[in-house]
């Protein structure tokens, strides 16, 4: 855990260099939580938690919560709209499961 916290400290830091930034650390921490979900379901509530000490919590949920609100988290390339039939479905599961366990 001591190495989670250490880099979310450098993630913080980045984080106030502007909403950019801010936006690019978030969005990342989605993408990991999206690939890794044993670090999401084992870690997820510290990132989240620590996220909220070092920078502003409130800033961190609205973003959050609008990233969610995106297709994928706002993560991907955009073809899952492109997709057609089972697959935009099983696309559309997949985000709907991953903002459930995000909200846990």
């Amino acid at each position: 855990d001591e190495v989670v916290l250490m880099n979310l400290q450098v993630l913080a830091r980045i984080s106030l260099s502007g909403d950019a930034e801010f936006q690019r650390v978030l969005h990342a921490i989605l993408g990991l939580f999206r690939g890794d979900r044993a670090l999401l379901e084992q870690r997820g509530s510290l990132i989240v938690r620590k996220l909220c000490t070092l920078l502003d919590a409130k800033n961190i949920y609205i973003s959050l919560a609008a990233l969610l609100q995106k297709p994928q988290g706002g993560v991907g390339d955009g073809l899952e709209e492109q997709k057609g039939g089972g697959a935009e479905q099983s696309a559309e599961a997949a985000h709907l499961e991953f903002t459930s366990l995000m909200i846990q």
